[in-house]
């Protein structure tokens, strides 16, 4: 089975911590890397082909807006999952249409994140909910 790859953009601190410290190899995923800034993480996808993108929610809907478009250039068939506060259904809708997979709250931590992804991948419908994840 090939490795799982997921690449992450501005996670909080305290997931920040456990991304670093958890030992993803039992699970056989590779986290390639924590970044905060949009060109070098768009280059980064762009050389790694992630499976997964996880993006921390922005506080400008236009950046926001603008990191998917770019995201969806260089990596169309990676699932791109939104860490976030936001509990707006229009918000949520309007991510989701613009091609999120998944609104996954932030009060969902460390190994409950982890299993989120992991539910994720293995939803063999090929279709993803609309909902966000709850806290």
């Amino acid at each position: 089975m090939n490795s799982i790859k997921i690449i992450c953009y501005q996670l909080p601190k305290s997931e920040l911590y456990f991304f670093n410290t958890f030992d993803f190899r039992n699970l056989n995923i590779n986290l390639i890397g924590i970044y905060d800034e949009v060109p070098e993480f768009v280059s980064k996808i762009s050389s790694s082909s992630p499976n997964i993108i996880l993006i921390n929610s922005l506080t400008s809907t236009s950046d926001l807006y603008y990191l998917i478009n770019e995201i969806k250039k260089v990596a169309p068939n990676a699932i791109r999952i939104l860490f976030s506060t936001i509990y707006s259904k229009f918000i949520i809708d309007e991510v989701l249409e613009l091609g999120i997979h998944r609104v996954i709250h932030k009060s969902i931590k460390g190994k409950y994140l982890v299993n989120e992804i992991l539910l994720l991948l293995n939803d063999h419908s090929g279709k993803f909910s609309s909902n966000i994840t709850p806290a």
